[in-house]
């Protein structure tokens, strides 16, 4: 996990120099029973694929495959970019947090949180910056 958030890293560092870009997004999908789908996508524009052109090769995946993420990608984009998408499924709310964590700043820290009322459930989503 350390690799893939090192590369993109190291690609935040390059767009900063030379003004490209990466889109990186978290979507989390919660069931009622605390199960979760975790999806991060990160994308990479081309400017910086042109810039970087080893970039698809730096990005070590294969680590993330070993702790159960579903990697996806690299894959080129219609526009001459790159996209990798990571999914991870979760068993519980306690299980989000460490996952969530594992993505890194600013998600670590999180604690996701279900309390059930009559009539009516809450999600509470709680964390320090």
């Amino acid at each position: 996990m350390r690799r893939l958030w090192a590369a993109l890293g190291v690609a935040t560092l390059v767009v900063v120099a030379v003004g490209c870009r990466v889109d990186v997004t978290v979507d989390v999908e919660v069931d009622e029973s605390g199960a979760s789908v975790v999806t991060v996508t990160a994308v990479a524009d081309a400017a910086l694929v042109q810039r970087v052109p080893r970039l698809v090769d730096d990005v070590a995946l294969d680590d993330l495959a070993a702790v159960g993420w579903e990697v996806e990608g690299p894959d080129a984009t219609d526009d001459g970019g790159l996209r990798v998408r990571l999914q991870r499924r979760v068993d519980s709310l306690e299980g989000l947090a460490t996952v969530l964590g594992d993505v890194g700043p600013p998600l670590n820290g999180l604690r996701v949180t279900r309390t059930d009322e009559f009539a009516r459930t809450r999600w509470e989503v709680a964390g320090r910056s």
